[in-house]
């Protein structure tokens, strides 16, 4: 059996686990051996979410396969969504050969099309905040947030000997006069 670039197989299906929160709607989706810019999720007025997953090329020119049991991508499925979410806000993360998308649960569905940013190798996320204002900040200052009042030698990582780990910290502005 030969395959070159030239011969495309039919998408494969996608199998899906759906989980819902109060506040969200989360989907994964195994899709192996993609890269993120191959990858798109779609969200459309009539309550349906559309993964893609584009081949980039099988093997090229001539070669004997001796054993095909799986392929690479391309990928589809379409999924009817079980409750109404904001396709503008997901959050979409891509690792280990894994989509997940999580998007918040609104009262309508608000239609999107997100695609992934490369964030290392064969990994992508696209960040839409599930509808919360978010800012770059350093692993001190979330846990300064999380834990306000909290002294700061409690908040620093440990090292492996249990020290506080000496990290230089930006400050963070605060609501106190």
């Amino acid at each position: 059996m030969t395959r070159d670039a030239s011969q495309h197989s039919p998408a494969q299906p996608i199998p899906l686990k759906v989980y819902r929160s109060r506040e969200r709607l989360t989907v994964a989706a195994p899709m192996a051996g993609l890269e993120p810019t191959d990858i798109s999720v779609e969200i459309t007025s009539d309550d349906r979410l559309i993964l893609r997953g584009n081949l980039r090329a099988t093997l090229k020119g001539e070669n004997e396969v001796l054993l095909d049991e799986w392929s690479i991508g391309g990928y589809s499925r379409e999924f009817r969504l079980p409750c109404p979410i904001d396709g503008r806000m997901g959050n979409l993360t891509y690792g280990n050969g894994v989509l997940v998308a999580a998007f918040p649960i609104t009262s309508q569905t608000q239609p999107g099309r997100l695609t992934l940013d490369v964030i290392g190798e064969a990994r992508g996320e696209h960040a839409g905040n599930q509808g919360h204002p978010v800012r770059a900040m350093s692993n001190l200052e979330h846990r300064s947030q999380v834990h306000p009042g909290a002294p700061v030698e409690q908040l620093r990582p440990r090292t492996k000997s249990g020290e506080p780990n000496r990290e230089k910290v930006a400050p963070t502005a605060t609501s106190d006069p």
